[in-house]
């Protein structure tokens, strides 16, 4: 997802991206100080293969939701008498703790990688693995993508070899051939080098 003056969003270059599988849900708050009044628009890029999705939006009026609606049925519930599980770390009535904890300590068990514990099914845990290079937590189909989106090095027109992450920092804030919108005329320039003048770098040119 891109906004103004960025049109047309890529891989390297989006104000956001996800790389999840299945459906995904974005919700753009007016209450967020990030985001403001513009055009967004929106890129599909599909890892390999070809495949159908569909995009769609929705406004949703939020001004006649009830102030504190939401705290107090979550503060109702913390008022219910629970004990810890001593396996999957949730808290449980404690009428049903013993029969809980018998059969979740049959059928789930903790993830031991450090910085995890998510909680998997036994049949489950199998195909469940940790990125060897930066610790994320995926199914063993979704490695294969993830190596190659975000750990393959990817090369800039200016000459830069960086991963994922910090390529898409690198094209919207650093990369010399970046486009950004002159403040004297309005049109799509490239960046450029930082100014050398020093009168020039206190005049913010």
């Amino acid at each position: 997802i891109s906004r103004h003056p960025l049109l047309f969003p890529t891989q390297h270059q989006h104000g956001w991206s996800s790389h999840d599988v299945g459906s995904k849900a974005l919700i753009l708050s007016s209450k967020d100080q990030s985001l403001g009044m513009g055009t967004y628009s929106i890129g599909v890029y599909g890892f390999k293969g070809t495949t159908k999705y569909q995009v769609s939006v929705t406004v949703q009026d939020n001004s006649d939701r009830k102030v504190g609606q939401q705290a107090m049925s979550s503060s109702s519930s913390m008022e219910m008498d629970t004990v810890e599980c001593r396996n999957c770390k949730h808290y449980i009535p404690t009428r049903t703790i013993a029969l809980h904890e018998v059969y979740c300590s049959r059928h789930n068990i903790i993830c031991q990688e450090a910085g995890c514990g998510v909680i998997l099914r036994i049949e489950e845990a199998k195909n469940h693995i940790h990125c060897g290079k930066c610790g994320g937590a995926f199914q063993q189909g979704e490695i294969e993508k993830h190596m190659k989106v975000f750990h393959e090095p990817l090369h800039c027109p200016c000459g830069i070899v960086l991963e994922k992450e910090q390529m898409v920092q690198h094209q919207s804030s650093d990369c010399p051939l970046r486009l950004i919108t002159c403040r004297f005329c309005g049109d799509m320039v490239q960046a450029g080098t930082s100014t050398a003048d020093v009168r020039d770098r206190f005049r913010g040119l």
